[in-house]
């Protein structure tokens, strides 16, 4: 059996991306860590990481989102943010209950709506993507 475990999210600014995931998402910490040493290096082949992660998850998920802050090496920080359209993974789709209402909600946290909110061909669903500000690319889909 292959089950999705979590989804890793660099961020440089750890603290106002979890601001959003907790509050905006009502997601709920269920580890906050320091790693470093062999194992975190050897894991992820990288020499002498140190690292904060925080893994969230929602009420109705056994999938994790995990925040993940190097302090060294540094985090990376793209140029510009992974277009929908770039190769490999580009966002995470989280099934809201209300979007308009999500929407709403995560105005405070200043994400940035990308497109417009869309009903789907068959009309049984409703979206739209949000950029966080770390860059994040998030699909809002509320169920008909």
């Amino acid at each position: 059996m292959i089950e999705l475990r979590h989804v890793g999210i660099v961020v440089d600014d750890i603290e106002s991306e979890l601001l959003l995931w907790t509050e905006g998402f009502a997601f709920q910490i269920s580890s906050d860590l320091i790693e470093e040493g062999p194992e975190v290096s050897g894991l992820i082949g990288l020499d002498e990481v140190k690292l904060r992660s925080i893994k969230m998850k929602s009420d109705n998920s056994k999938c994790l989102v995990e925040l993940i802050q190097f302090f060294h090496p540094k985090t990376l920080i793209e140029s510009r943010p992974k277009c929908v359209n770039s190769q490999g993974i580009t966002h995470i789709a989280l099934t809201v209950k209300n979007l308009g209402e999500t929407i709403s909600r995560l105005e405070r946290f200043a994400v940035t709506i990308v497109g417009r909110p869309t009903l789907s061909r068959n009309q049984a669903t409703q979206g739209v993507y949000v950029r966080t500000n770390q860059g994040v690319l998030i699909e809002l889909v509320e169920e008909l």
